[in-house]
């Protein structure tokens, strides 16, 4: 009886753990999707003033002259 609650006490630790990283890689993906969200947000603006012309010098980085010592 007693080996079997032992058993179930590592089992219950174990599974703790798992779900305290299983959490903390949520709230990480959670950030990532956030700011995700808020980058979209941003190009979507910026698209949508490139179309109404609002936007005049945007370069692509194809675009951009580099410096002489590059």
């Amino acid at each position: 009886m007693v080996e079997k609650l032992e058993k179930l006490e590592i089992k219950i630790s174990y599974q703790e753990n798992t779900i305290e990283t299983l959490n903390n890689n949520l709230l990480l993906q959670q950030q990532d999707i956030l700011e995700l969200k808020n980058q979209l947000k941003a190009l979507t603006n910026l698209l949508q003033k490139i179309k109404q012309g609002q936007v005049d010098n945007i370069k692509l980085a194809s675009e951009e002259i580099l410096a002489p010592h590059y």
